[in-house]
């Protein structure tokens, strides 16, 4: 029988996407490209899913961390490497839940050009652990190495190999 997600997992699950469809929107409404706009807009999207009772406070901040870290993650590659994000990936980003690759790509453009001001706030943290939320790509644990992929929005589970709670994100290059 297959364990049906708990509604607050879920709600963490959707509060992620629904947060990048609110930055995706916020960037393409706005001809500004400064510094700060990418923070400024994670801070009102965290904000309105508040005031609209879509999560209470704490998890609007835990939400908005894991966003930030993984567009953090997904500018530093670019930056890095000049690949394609389909690289950072390490799956075919065409198996991803269209809407929310449109949207993490919008976002992750922006988070390229504000990388600096990101690196300063989020302090650089390459474990990922059992029931973060995180958005596509591939985890691997650091236990067993099984590699776990996300192709949208999802709660971090204990390894189904080894129930270890820590994972590294795995990145073809």
């Amino acid at each position: 029988m297959t364990k049906k997600p708990k509604s607050s997992d879920n709600k963490l699950e959707q509060a992620y996407s629904k947060l990048l469809e609110r930055l995706k929107d916020a960037i393409e409404a706005t001809e500004e490209k400064t510094a700060f706009i990418l923070h400024h807009q994670i801070e009102k999207a965290k904000k309105l899913a508040v005031q609209l009772d879509e999560l209470s406070q704490e998890e609007a901040e835990k939400v908005a961390e894991y966003v930030k870290r993984d567009l953090y993650e997904a500018g530093e590659f670019l930056n890095e490497t000049g690949h394609v994000l389909g690289n950072w990936l390490a799956f075919d980003w065409q198996l991803i839940e269209e809407n929310l690759w449109e949207n993490f790509l919008t976002v992750a453009d922006t988070a390229k050009l504000e990388l600096n001001q990101l690196m300063q706030e989020l302090e650089k943290n390459a474990i990922y652990k059992k029931g973060e939320v995180i958005g596509p790509s591939t985890l691997e644990c650091t236990n067993c190495r099984q590699q776990l992929h996300f192709h949208q929005a999802k709660q971090i589970p204990a390894c189904p190999s080894c129930q270890g709670q820590d994972y590294k994100r795995v990145v073809n290059t």
